[in-house]
């Protein structure tokens, strides 16, 4: 990369550009960054000359490439033990999830919804990897909890706060599922002049009937009080793990929105694969960490489906090895909002 300033008679403008060969063999020069005109990057610049902090700027820019580009040399030892407890081995899956989850601005709902409380737990965090492990791994809020350390980047919360999170989650749920709708419309345009809903019913394992829960006639013939709710897909809200009337509104809410996260991800692959095979592809991204600093492995077959989330997202983890580096743009470009 290189630095390009494009002076006029007033004023110039400073760009950082690269050279790349076309797949017919010419070269052409692509712009990767502007950095702005003069004042803009005296301002970057904090007081340094600006053509200086321009250069070095690109010179960074030109070593992190460099960094990320050179071939890594892992040394392993037939002698040497594995340490006790030590994780290598992460999903990288999530990812996808985690990036049709912030192009829905459902990190700055949590926002919205943080800044009307007093809690010290990251929601944000809560809610992503609930949504994510709902897909994933559905099973229990304690297993939802030891799933999500299984993700290259680990929870900051433990399994009190999710449990105190479901209770914010249910006094917001309708707040939540309007954001969401509105959203949604944006990514994926619909008629929303009509509604199709199709009810269906979930029994709960008590032997008394409450407010929420009332004994009625279950499709599973359960003598069980059982909770209506709309959820017609191959995408499955059960299995339920909870009594309280807020927890249970706000594990349903959760299931709400990792079905529209997973139709979304449908949609984005062009509807060519059915729910059981994008779901044991992203359970099967694994990444192998041999150490520390000595970025990831894809322990994956690289599949048609593989291929087709990384066109889709403009990301990719099938490189033969991505170093921390890339792995933290890889990071960034998921979260990137809308």
């Amino acid at each position: 990369m290189k630095l390009t300033v494009s002076k006029s008679k007033n004023s110039a403008t400073f760009y950082v550009q690269k050279s790349i060969r076309k797949s017919n063999g010419s070269v052409t020069t692509v712009t990767i960054e502007k950095l702005g005109n003069l004042d803009m990057v005296k301002t970057r610049a904090n007081g340094k000359d600006p053509y200086i902090w321009a250069q070095e700027y690109v010179d960074e820019l030109n070593r992190k490439e460099y960094e990320e580009q050179k071939e890594i040399l892992i040394k392993c030892s037939p002698s040497k033990l594995l340490k006790i407890d030590e994780k290598h081995l992460f999903n990288c899956g999530y990812l996808f999830l985690q990036s049709i989850y912030y192009s829905l601005n459902l990190d700055k709902i949590c926002s919205k919804i943080s800044k009307k409380y007093s809690f010290e737990y990251d929601l944000n965090d809560i809610l992503s990897r609930l949504i994510f492990t709902r897909i994933l791994y559905p099973s229990s809020k304690l297993a939802s909890n030891r799933s999500s350390k299984m993700f290259i980047e680990q929870p900051t919360f433990n399994l009190h706060d999710i449990y105190r999170s479901l209770s914010v989650l249910a006094k917001e749920s309708d707040f939540i599922q309007s954001e969401l709708y509105k959203n949604s419309q944006i990514i994926l345009p619909r008629r929303n002049d009509i509604l199709y809903y199709d009810c269906t019913n979930y029994y709960f394992e008590i032997e008394q009937e409450d407010e929420l829960r009332k004994y009625g006639k279950s499709k599973q013939h359960q003598q069980l009080p059982i909770v209506g709710m709309v959820m017609k897909t191959e995408f499955s809200a059960r299995p339920i793990y909870l009594q309280r009337e807020d927890r249970i509104k706000a594990h349903f809410i959760t299931c709400f929105a990792s079905l529209v996260v997973f139709r979304i991800l449908e949609k984005k692959l062009g509807e060519q694969y059915t729910c059981d095979e994008i779901i044991n592809v992203l359970r099967s991204m694994m990444m192998y960490r041999p150490g520390e600093k000595l970025g990831y492995l894809p322990a994956y077959t690289r599949t048609a489906i593989t291929d087709a989330l990384h066109e889709a997202f403009g990301f990719r983890t099938d490189y033969e090895i991505l170093t921390d580096l890339s792995m933290k743009k890889v990071f960034r470009d998921s979260k990137k909002s809308r």
